[in-house]
Parts: structure tokens; sequence; C-alpha cells
């Protein structure tokens, strides 16, 4: 329907509050938007341009209102992903702003997305699980895309001086990554309990690591090996889904059907997590060079096996 035909309707049907609503909403945003670009491009505030950045966002939420999308249906349906990734995204930022001095918003702009993608994939888990539709699962890769946007010019401090030995470092990161299930999931000793896909992550990140050569530093070699190791395991997954899960379907009943879906992810959980544990490590060693270049290949890789799942006539299109 075209912007015309649309008003029209609007007008012969008297639903003044639905029209102001879904269509002069975002256009007044994004004409403030507007207004306050023009005055950063005067004065070069950087107060002006924030304005225009959330200006645009609820631009964004009220053209998807428009296009009847609901918004705070799909953010807050399952609250457990969300407050999951708000609480481990702060409870991170607090480690390194007392550890090492280190800004919360450069800590986000590394972490937001890799978090994101690992409480998609518990709710995705628990969704399968539960035989609902589980398109809400993707919320909290959104949100952490988006936090990480939103800190993209940080800069991490060149020099970190641990106020407590390093020691903790991995214990506290340990803790957090596993936290992630308990806070995130419904029922997270089932998402933890499959060694099978244990050793496929941790054997797919150590081929990786033993085959990089030796003179590389120690959280480059973790940091590469994780990443191509859960880009493998992307890869393996793909074949168990296309091989072992969609070609036997047919001859299985529901219930196995979802526990198959749902340890494949579990799959792409175990190396997410080792990832994570690997970027804390380069966080804590102040090696940020690479992190940004690992994460959007960690999206490549994510987005694909997430797409594949989605597709039409796939394990959850029941």
């Amino acid at each position: 329907m075209d912007v015309f035909t649309y008003v029209t309707h609007q007008f012969a049907t008297g639903n003044w509050e639905f029209f102001l609503l879904q269509f002069l909403g975002p256009v007044c945003l994004m004409l403030a938007g507007i207004h306050f670009f023009l005055k950063h491009r005067k004065t070069k505030s950087q107060r002006d341009a924030n304005w225009v950045g959330i200006l645009l966002s609820l631009t964004v939420i009220g053209a998807l209102a428009g296009e009847g999308v609901d918004t705070t249906y799909l953010l807050f349906v399952n609250m457990e992903g969300m407050i999951g990734l708000i609480t481990s995204l702060t409870l991170i930022s607090l480690y390194f702003r007392f550890q090492y001095e280190v800004p919360a918003g450069a800590v986000l702009k590394y972490l937001g997305m890799p978090l994101g993608f690992i409480f998609s994939t518990i709710l995705a888990i628990d969704l399968i699980q539960e035989d609902a539709s589980f398109i809400v699962s993707l919320s909290p890769a959104v949100v952490g895309a988006i936090v990480s946007a939103l800190f993209l010019d940080r800069e991490f401090p060149k020099v970190l001086v641990p106020r407590w030995s390093r020691n903790w470092d991995f214990l506290v990161f340990g803790l957090i990554t596993i936290g992630c299930v308990f806070v995130g999931s419904v029922q997270p000793l089932w998402i933890l309990a499959h060694p099978f896909a244990w050793i496929v992550a941790i054997s797919c990140v150590g081929m990786v690591f033993f085959f990089l050569r030796r003179e590389r530093e120690l959280d480059t070699k973790l940091l590469e090996a994780s990443l191509y190791g859960l880009l493998i395991s992307v890869a393996i997954s793909l074949l168990v889904y296309m091989s072992a899960v969609l070609a036997f379907c047919d001859n299985c009943n529901l219930e196995e059907q979802r526990k198959g879906g749902s340890i494949l992810l579990c799959h792409i959980l175990y190396p997410l997590f080792i990832y994570l544990i690997a970027l804390l490590n380069s966080l804590a060693k102040g090696n940020t060079e690479k992190l940004i270049r690992s994460n959007w290949h960690l999206a490549e890789g994510y987005v694909f096996i997430i797409f594949i799942i989605f597709a039409p006539q796939s394990l959850v299109s029941f």
C-alpha cells in the first residue's frame, strides 16, 4: 500500500489515533532528528549528536510499529534472556572497572555481540524444548549488536594495571560464562549435560590451537583458535543437521525432533563459551587489536547457521 492510499484509508475510517501513532509519530521523530543534526553541524556538540542517535533509534521502533511489529513483545516476552544479557554485561563491566579501571563503554564495545549470541542460543534451546515459536530468541542477539554499535568509538586503555592478581581473571570469567546458563535458561542442567558436544567443541578449538605457529602470543592463539574452532563447529553442526536430524525427522516423534534440534544448538553454544573466555582473556591482556574483526567473523558464522535452521521445512518449522 502506497503512502497516499494509506493516508486516505485512515481518513475514511476515522481512525485518527491509529494514524497519528503509526505514521505521524515516526515522521515527527525523524524531523526532530534532522533538526538536531543541523544543529550539530553548527555547534559540533556531542550532546546534539547523541540526541540524533536517540531520536533515530526511536524512529526505527515507531516505523516497525507502523508495519504491525510489536517490538515490546519481541524484546520482553522472554525476560530470562534479556535479564541474563544485562546481568552478564553489568558484572563483567564492573569487574573490568575495579580490576583494571577500564570504562564500561570500552568493555561493552567488544562483549555486547558475543554475549547476545550466547543468550539467543540459550533461549532457542529452551523454546525448542517447549515446542514454542522461538523467533523471539533472536532478541538478545539484536540488542547485543546494538550495544556494541553504541560504544563503537570507545577506546581501550593501552596499559592495564590489575588491582588484584590476574589469577582471578579466569575464575571470574568462567563463573560468569557458566552463570549465563543458570540466569538465562529454565533448564540449565539439561543444556550443560551433553559430553559429546563438549568434546567436539573443545577438540575443534584445540585442533586449531596446536596447528598455529608456536611464536604467536598465547592470548592471540587462543582467540584465533576459539574463533575458527567455533566456525568448524558450525560447519559440523550443519552437516549433522542435514544428514542426521532432517534425514530422519519423518521417522521420529515430535519430542525426539525437538531434542535433536536442542542438542544441535548446544554444539554451537559450547564453542561460544570458549570464544567468550578467549575474548575476555584478550581484553584483560589489553590485546584488542583484532577483536572487532573476530566479532564480525563470529557474526557471519552464527547468522549462517541460524538462517539455515530457520529455513523452510527445517526442524523448527513444526
